[in-house]
């Protein structure tokens, strides 16, 4: 059977083969060789499984190109017969389509891969770009670049970083995703992250990831639930850490200092919270507002709670162990922003979820108005409540700390302990007794280290009536002076 059929020669020393000629026209399972010097395999066409191999006896796909070593392998070239390339000028390209298929846009291209220059080629110029172009009703049209220096754009041609997508619309921007294949997410299953590392760095500490963007979830997720948290991590030395997360629940928490500083300020906190600030209009410290257009005399405007969590930590500032709150003195308006600032501590032994005792108040006072008559006229200052010890048959000895303490003696033998100061800076401190008993008390203020009352000997200044009271102010070093 013959693999060929040619027209007779029309003379001459051998086969005229100008005309057109057909290989295996009877379609036999009879393949097509053609051999080079050191390939029998240079061309093949496996005829019982319609595929054609280059360089190779047994292409497993319809054309198989086998070829080159470890460095190189196989290479497909596509040129341009173009002599002088200019910029947009194609040099080759690859098709994908369905020719066969049956509509207007069906027989289109569908997707293709496009080699563009961009730039007239010369001795030192050969700038190409690679088009990666899709389609969805139409012919395939660009969506990534990859530029001549090595620039990814997706949604752009004209990429300025390493990589960049534009798409979308003002309302939602391009968007970068990243999914995880975990069928039933749960508490604790990472969603998606992204890694910051040098790995070709040398050293043990310098190749490992250093900084990380972590997606979290935090419960397990279902119609209703995909909780997750947003966690960032940092290394100093080795894996990382979390250092700062926000949660699903719109809380952010931090792990390490926070330094809030001047544009371009470069600062090391030098605790949990640094703020550092130019004294400038917008820029000169930190403010605390509250979101509210209907303001009334008596809103909380904002404050600062310290606890601890040895305990319950208090949802509300006024519940923590100590506080310092401002509060509206009237309704809040563009001509009325009255305020003043409350401190508040929890009593000893006071339960958690309590709110604390105020105990001093710098601004208005909260009392305005008179209960009869005409109305007061009131002035800021500063007014509190006085620290008070109650004492009964005991003696009590305040430290220099406590100064300006109020000692309310109830018992003929209270007594109290003025404290030693052995200097003169601490002149100032002072303690205020009054006497609750029924009868004159005696002896019942002592002293360290012969220190003098009123420039005398302590016991002869110490005697204080039924219903009395007396202060007791240090001058210098072992020297009390008594006022009453």
């Amino acid at each position: 059977m013959p693999l060929y059929n040619a027209p007779a020669s029309s003379g001459g020393g051998g086969t005229d083969l100008d005309a057109a000629i057909t290989i295996n026209e009877s379609g036999s399972d009879a393949d097509f060789r053609v051999e080079s010097s050191g390939n029998a395999n240079m061309l093949i066409v496996d005829a019982g499984n319609n595929r054609v191999g280059v360089g190779t006896g047994t292409p497993s796909t319809s054309l198989e190109i086998q070829d080159g070593l470890t460095t190189t392998g196989a290479v497909l070239t596509l040129s341009t017969k173009e002599p002088s390339v200019v910029a947009s000028d194609v040099l080759g390209q690859i098709n994908f389509q369905a020719p066969l298929d049956t509509g207007l846009d069906s027989d289109l291209v569908g997707a293709s891969i496009q080699a563009l220059a961009t730039a007239t080629f010369s001795d030192t110029v050969n700038a190409t770009a690679l088009l990666f172009n899709t389609g969805a009703s139409e012919t395939a049209n660009e969506k990534m670049r990859i530029t001549s220096d090595g620039k990814v754009g997706i949604g752009t041609s004209t990429p300025v970083s390493l990589v960049e997508i534009q798409g979308g619309t003002s309302t939602a921007g391009a968007i970068l995703t990243l999914s995880t294949k975990e069928t039933s997410v749960v508490a604790n299953d990472v969603l998606g992250q992204i890694h910051f590392q040098a790995p070709l760095d040398t050293g043990v500490d310098s190749d490992v990831v250093g900084a990380a963007i972590q997606a979290l979830a935090t419960d397990t997720f279902s119609d209703t639930v995909n909780a997750t948290d947003l966690i960032f991590k940092t290394a100093a030395s080795g894996t990382t850490s979390e250092k700062m997360r926000i949660t699903s629940a719109s809380t952010i928490s931090m792990t390490s200092k926070l330094s809030l500083g001047v544009s371009g300020a470069a600062h090391t906190p030098a605790n949990t919270l640094y703020v550092s600030h130019d004294g400038s209009d917008t820029n000169d410290g930190v403010m605390i507002v509250r979101a509210d257009s209907t303001t009334s005399d008596g809103d909380l405007l904002g404050g600062i709670g310290f606890d601890s969590t040895d305990g319950n930590v208090p949802s509300s500032v006024l519940e923590s162990s100590a506080f310092i709150a401002s509060i509206a003195t009237e309704n809040h308006a563009t001509t009325d922003k009255g305020g003043n600032l409350k401190f508040g501590v929890s009593l000893i032994n006071e339960d958690d979820d309590t709110v604390s005792t105020i105990v001093a108040n710098v601004g208005q006072p909260d009392t305005i108005t008179a209960s009869s008559g005409a109305a007061p006229t009131t002035h800021p200052g500063l007014n509190s409540r006085a620290t008070t010890v109650v004492l009964g048959n005991g003696t009590y000895s305040p430290t220099i700390a406590d100064s300006g303490v109020l000692v309310i003696f109830e018992n003929a033998n209270s007594t109290l302990a003025l404290p030693s100061i052995n200097n003169n800076t601490s002149a100032g401190v002072q303690f205020t007794v009054f006497n609750e008993t029924a009868s004159a008390i005696s002896a019942k203020i002592t002293v360290q280290n012969s220190a003098t009352i009123n420039g005398g000997a302590a016991t002869a200044l110490d005697d204080i009536d039924s219903f009395k009271a007396a202060t007791f102010v240090c001058s210098g070093n072992n020297t009390w002076i008594r006022i009453g």
